[in-house]
Order: structure tokens, then sequence, then C-alpha cells
């Protein structure tokens, strides 16, 4: 047996592996590297077409946030905590920003339905809805957007009492017209007109053009029933 062993000892670790069924631990070192040599193990050099764009992304990102970053790190070293408690007081302050935000923007909206809800209308300035339609325009034309508003929104009701969908009177109420038609179209068009009217907020171009549109399409929905 001391005999094989030797024998063994003296012979090159590939002639090892053939005289014994076992492969040396050099012998299996080669087998590893040549396997793992192989293309399956590596990625292909495939074409990334949008590779120019990540890049100009990252790069115009990295050019906001590494002033920000040195900013931070900058005041961070005064302050106790570090760069976590700045951190936190920047979201902190994001934060409330975004309430303060949404809570103007809700009493805002709360306030014009609260008028909405016991607003009289008035009175409509005349019986033809056309003649209310024609002001509109001459008011758009010469830039009084907060007129074309009223104008259109007035022609409205009166084209609504002639569709039998309302009966018109100067102590009508918007909360009566958006009860009777139960229409968000409406409903709109009567938010705009109380804030504008009523709240002291101008008219925008947007405002006029949702009255010369939505109006028609209310109509249409009101004669449809």
């Amino acid at each position: 047996m001391a005999t094989v062993a030797v024998t063994l000892a003296t012979l090159p670790a590939a002639a090892v592996a053939a005289e014994t069924g076992v492969p040396s631990a050099s012998v299996a070192r080669e087998r590893a590297a040549r396997i793992l040599s192989e293309d399956r193990f590596h990625e292909g050099s495939a074409p990334t077409p949008l590779h120019g764009v990540f890049t100009a992304i990252g790069d115009a990102v990295e050019a906001v946030t590494d002033p920000i970053g040195d900013l931070i790190d900058s005041i961070s070293g005064d302050v106790p905590g570090g760069r976590p408690v700045v951190w936190l007081v920047l979201a902190g302050i994001v934060v409330g920003l975004a309430v303060l935000f949404t809570s103007r923007e809700v009493r805002r909206r709360g306030a014009a339905v609260e008028r909405l809800r016991g607003e009289s209308i008035g009175h409509a300035g005349g019986q033809d809805p056309e003649a209310l339609e024609r002001e509109a325009e001459e008011a758009e034309r010469t830039g009084s957007l907060d007129r074309a508003v009223r104008l259109r929104f007035r022609a409205g009701l009166l084209r609504l009492d002639r569709a039998h969908a309302i009966e018109f009177r100067p102590s009508l109420t918007t909360t009566e017209v958006s009860g009777a038609l139960t229409s968000p179209v409406f409903d709109e068009l009567a938010v705009t007109f109380e804030e504008v009217a009523y709240g002291g907020r101008e008219a925008a171009p947007d405002d006029v053009d949702a009255a010369r549109r939505d109006w028609p399409q209310l109509l249409s929905q009101v004669g449809g029933r």
C-alpha cells in the first residue's frame, strides 16, 4: 500500500486522475476554469439603442441632485444628527407646502359650493337668450371675460326655461336648478358662474371656452330627456 501511495505522489496530476479515476484539485480547477470561460456564462454585447437616452436623463438628474446633495452635506455638518435630520426637515417642509396648497384649494371649492347652495341668480337682463349670447360674444372680443361668462350663464338658463327643464324667476337659485337637472355639466358651469359673479375670481379664457362648449351640450342632454 505504501508503494502505491509513493508511486501516485510522484505522478503528475493528470496521471493521478487517470490512475485513480478521481480528479485532483488542480485538474478540477482547470475544468472549472474552462467551463466558466464558455459564452453561456458571459453577457453578450447586444445593442442598446436607448443607452444614449438613459445616459442623458441620468446626467440631467445628477445635474440637479448633485448640487442639492452638496448643499445638504455642507449644512449637515452643523446640524445635530447630521444628514438624516436635514433630509427629515426638508421632507417635512415639502409635505407642509403640499398640505397648505391642498387645503387652500379645498377651501376655495368648498366656498364655491356653499355659494351654490343659496345664491339667487337674479334677473336675466332681458328675456332673449340670442341677444344675451350676442352680447357675450361682443364681451369676449373686448376682453370682458367676466361679463361673457355671466351673460352665457343667464342665456343658458333662459334656454332651459324654454325647454321646460326649469321655470326661470329672479329668485331662482343655482341649487334649485342643480336639483332639477342633476347634471354634472351644469354643476361645473354653476360653480364657475358663482366664483366669477359673486366670489371675486376673474374669468379665464378656459372659463369662456367651457361656457361656449358646455351650454350647448347641456341643452342637448335636456332636450333628449
